[in-house]
């Protein structure tokens, strides 16, 4: 077995940088944070392949990125073909509607781990706890910031946001609740009805300057939740317009949320961190948990972007139906076979 470390700005690209050195098959055993020569934070993986690799002129086995630049695992243009030896949890997460490359990793590092003695939802826990980047709540909800949630149309980005502001509210924090869709009908009054539950306001913001007079009522707000307009990813000026419209506000240093259905075909899924990256999400909401039992490409996304990973929905109620998601959860969940509305689990 071939060990390597690599040292990046990120993930990310930490990750890039495994793939191009040891290939698709390789193996995380293990990731940290570091500092550079000149005090920069950096990520150090450790990873290995069973493939034979060409030696580098490297003097200690690390790799220095490049550039910090944001970069995305290459998506297929469509599924890849399983291979025919493939192994029963390969064959499992192919059904889950993991890209073959991604599920022969996981699958031969939980072969490496099994011959510890531990069973195969075990590994798959901790195997995933290495691929994916699984964040506390506390970090990724942080007290004082101002949150920003896009998504594409649909995605449910303002039903997220009530849950966490009335979880907020309920441990008795104060809130301030913005929304920048002036398009979808309904939407604000919807939003000023939740504030108003909450004994809070609601705020629709159209032009730089009403963000001016929002910013003397909501600086201190413990917590500061911003809801945006659906985007169609396919309509890059979309895309662009949100981006100037942040900029415009002097929000481009908020904190980006991603939320996107679990539901999502895989290969759209896939590809939606890529699209939406010029808004520069830090973090991935998923929602829609309740209704799929295909996640694979939640895990395709969780793995491929690097982005990080805290909370999924599983309802509409308010303020429940929103949990953390962990690595446990999701290996006992692409444990189990997963079935159409009309078949009886398993």
């Amino acid at each position: 077995m071939h060990i390597k470390r690599f040292t990046a700005a990120n993930m990310t690209d930490a990750l890039a940088l495994v793939k191009e050195a040891l290939g698709d098959d390789a193996v995380i055993l293990a990731n940290r944070r570091t500092e550079g020569e000149n005090g920069e934070s950096l990520i150090e993986v450790t990873a290995a392949t069973d493939t034979p690799v060409q030696k580098t002129g490297s003097t200690n086995g690390a790799v220095q990125a490049p550039s910090p630049q944001k970069s995305f695992e290459k998506i297929p243009d469509d599924f890849p073909v399983l291979e025919q030896n493939a192994s029963d949890l390969q064959k499992l997460l192919d059904k889950h509607g993991i890209l073959p490359n991604i599920s022969k990793r996981i699958d031969n590092a939980v072969k490496a781990l099994a011959e510890t003695g531990f069973d195969d939802l075990d590994t798959l826990d901790m195997v995933l706890g290495k691929m994916i980047t699984f964040e506390a709540p506390a970090k990724t909800i942080e007290k004082g910031k101002y949150h920003v949630f896009v998504g594409p149309t649909g995605a449910g980005k303002s039903t997220t946001v009530c849950k966490l502001a009335a979880q907020k509210k309920i441990d008795k924090h104060s809130i301030a609740l913005v929304t920048l869709d002036n398009q979808k009908i309904g939407g604000y009054e919807q939003m000023a009805i939740f504030a108003s539950a909450l004994k809070e306001d609601a705020h629709l913001m159209r032009t730089p300057e009403d963000w001016e007079e929002l910013q003397k009522s909501v600086c201190d707000k413990d917590y500061i939740f911003i809801d945006t307009p659906g985007i169609n990813v396919f309509n890059t000026a979309q895309v662009t317009a949100l981006k100037k419209r942040l900029e415009t506000i002097g929000l481009q240093n908020a904190t980006v949320h991603l939320v996107l259905p679990a539901s999502l075909n895989p290969l759209e899924m896939a590809a939606m961190p890529a699209a939406l990256a010029a808004l520069h999400p830090s973090t991935i909401l998923f929602t829609k948990f309740d209704e799929t039992t295909y996640l694979g490409g939640l895990t395709n996304v969780a793995i491929t972007s690097g982005l990080k990973v805290c909370y999924i929905t599983d309802g509409t109620a308010v303020p429940d139906d929103i949990v953390e998601l962990d690595a446990s959860m999701l290996a006992e969940k692409l444990m189990r076979k997963p079935r159409l509305p009309w078949e009886r689990e398993a």
